[in-house]
């Protein structure tokens, strides 16, 4: 009868193992790719109304990356980790005439990684644009 239960007992210690899971890494390829789409599509939504029109497209046809990515937290038991990074984008020419100028983007970003029910990482922006906070 005690077998029974040490069995249950190492069971059960084995399925509620598999219940948490590794985080998502902070500098996975596929999270860094979200974080950058996400991002992007804040800044081009941004310059639309604090801007213009030829703003936002100099963002959305700018190619950004994410460079010194780092974690800042990890919770490996509920699969999360808090991240931050810089969003670095390649100079990009803005406005016309004597208005015309070419800028470098560079900008801190803070996100996080879970790992949803299904195993798949989830990627959340929380802040971005000189700390304009994303949902």
């Amino acid at each position: 009868m005690a077998f029974l239960r040490l069995l249950a007992v190492v069971l059960a210690g084995a399925v509620l193992m598999g219940c948490g899971g590794a985080a998502p890494k902070c500098n996975d390829d596929g999270v860094k790719e979200t974080v950058v789409d996400l991002a992007k599509e804040g800044h081009i939504n941004a310059a639309k109304i604090a801007f213009s029109s030829e703003v936002a497209d100099a963002f959305a046809n700018q190619e950004f990356q994410l460079i010194a990515v780092r974690t800042t937290a990890l919770a490996e038991d509920v699969g999360t980790s808090t991240c931050e990074a810089q969003l670095h984008g390649r100079k990009m020419t803005v406005g016309t005439g004597e208005l015309k100028d070419q800028i470098e983007f560079i900008n801190n970003v803070s996100y996080e990684t879970y790992l949803t029910d299904d195993g798949e990482p989830y990627v959340r922006l929380l802040r971005s644009y000189g700390g304009m906070p994303f949902g």
